[in-house]
């Protein structure tokens, strides 16, 4: 009797482990899917946040447009698992100032950009019932030569309008830009600032000192451009603070890649110094070739 008691104690016993042991990898891959779910949705901010900051490079205002609308969207999803994270009232504010500053900038130069779209069709058209007027004249004269000059023929071949705004060269939009359009690029840099603190708190694979890098050359980039040498002198410092801080980890997994941007961060900063903007666009992009080959080890 004692042996049968003792044997239906142990079967309790491993029933009940059973059932926990179950329960406690149900919680694991919940938890799991939890984390994966809010990677992604960092994932999809950040992902957003370069194809805007594209668009804009190109002068792409429709695009950009519909990007900005996209990326409040995904913020408003995002920020529900933001604040599960820790994610302060104070960051989110900050954020959300920015994007709709950004937001009012890029839909103001869509609208702008429609406005201008349509005089060039009202121009054009006018061109193009000109044309067809002056077309109809010479046939006219065309006819009266004909009577008299029998046997001739007098085609008048109407030929695609094209309208001097337009004959510009494909990488236009890199090589000018007004104020106002680097205005906008600097607003759609300023998002990116805020992905540094949002990746620590999904404890992202990518340290965050390389989304802080990538954002001040970014800023140094454009500010360069509007002539904001204090900016550009203080980005520069605080990337001389974060370096030394991501140095070693990237020394150990690739060696070269950390030697190369030591250089160009020396060569960014003579250029600087000399407030020359056009080296310090050409310097900025290699560093930013080189920080994307760091961000790529991680990986």
């Amino acid at each position: 009797m004692k042996k049968y008691l003792l044997f239906y104690i142990l079967a309790f016993i491993c029933i009940i482990l059973m059932v926990s042991c179950k329960k406690s990898q149900e919680k694991k891959n919940k938890d799991s899917s939890k984390e994966s779910n809010s990677y992604e949705a960092f994932e999809e901010i950040e992902n957003l946040t370069e194809e805007l900051l594209l668009s804009v490079s190109k002068k792409d205002w429709n695009s950009s447009a519909q990007q900005v609308k996209s990326l409040h969207s995904t913020w408003n999803s995002f920020f529900s698992e933001a604040h599960k994270k820790g994610m302060s009232a104070e960051k989110a504010e900050a954020f959300n100032k920015d994007l709709n500053q950004l937001t009012s900038l890029v839909i103001a130069q869509a609208m702008e950009e429609s406005r201008k779209k349509a005089e060039l069709e009202y121009k054009r058209a006018s061109l193009k019932l000109q044309q067809q007027l002056e077309g109809e004249k010479s046939k006219e004269e065309s006819k009266s030569s004909s009577d008299e000059k029998p046997g001739e023929k007098n085609e008048t071949k109407q030929e695609e309008i094209t309208l001097p705004e337009e004959e510009l060269p494909e990488n236009y939009p890199l090589l000018t830009a007004s104020d106002s359009e680097l205005k906008i690029a600097q607003a759609a840099v300023q998002i990116t600032k805020h992905l540094p603190y949002m990746s620590d708190l999904f404890k992202v694979k990518t340290p965050s000192e390389i989304l802080t890098l990538k954002y001040l050359i970014r800023d140094i980039k454009i500010a360069s451009k509007l002539g904001e040498w204090d900016l550009v002198h203080k980005d520069l410092k605080e990337i001389e603070e974060i370096w030394p801080k991501l140095q070693a980890d990237i020394t150990e997994k690739k060696e070269p890649l950390a030697i190369q941007f030591n250089q160009i961060l020396i060569e960014l900063k003579d250029v600087i110094e000399q407030k020359d903007s056009t080296l310090t666009t050409i310097k900025a992009d290699i560093a930013l070739e080189n920080i994307k080959s760091m961000t790529d080890l991680f990986k």
